[in-house]
């Protein structure tokens, strides 16, 4: 099983992991890291290096983190490997599709929650009154 760590400014990844939990129950290998306002780069990275250790199930870990380009991918980055990949852009329906789908090779499974998160940003009048394009 491909291990989780959800890592974000603030508390927004405690928050996205609880309500997945809501939604699908509780799932094994995941964990969250929070990037609070004069939290120390060394101090993170141990967080994060501690987290993915702890959901390392042998099939690899994803990090997903809020944006590209800020503190929580920016570390995250420097864990990227053979069995650590990085997601950016952590939505709900990227995070429940990770749940119900860990399983596989580790980078079809990054891929997968990419493409899963993208197909749920819609502008809903677009979709309900057929205007312009969905994805």
């Amino acid at each position: 099983m491909i291990g989780v760590v959800v890592c974000t400014h603030g508390p927004l990844a405690e928050a996205l992991l609880e309500t997945a939990k809501m939604i699908v129950g509780d799932f094994p290998a995941c964990a969250t890291v929070s990037v609070r306002q004069g939290d120390g780069m060394d101090a993170i990275l141990a967080d994060l290096r501690t987290a993915v250790r702890a959901v390392q199930a042998g099939d690899g870990v994803v990090l997903l983190c809020d944006m590209f380009g800020g503190t929580p991918s920016n570390l995250s980055l420097s864990l990227l490997g053979d069995d650590v990949e990085v997601v950016t852009g952590v939505n709900l329906p990227m995070l429940l599709k990770l749940f119900t789908s860990r399983e596989g090779d580790l980078g079809a499974v990054a891929a997968l929650a990419r493409e899963h998160g993208r197909q749920n940003i819609l502008v809903a009048g677009e979709l309900l009154h057929g205007k312009g394009k969905t994805a």
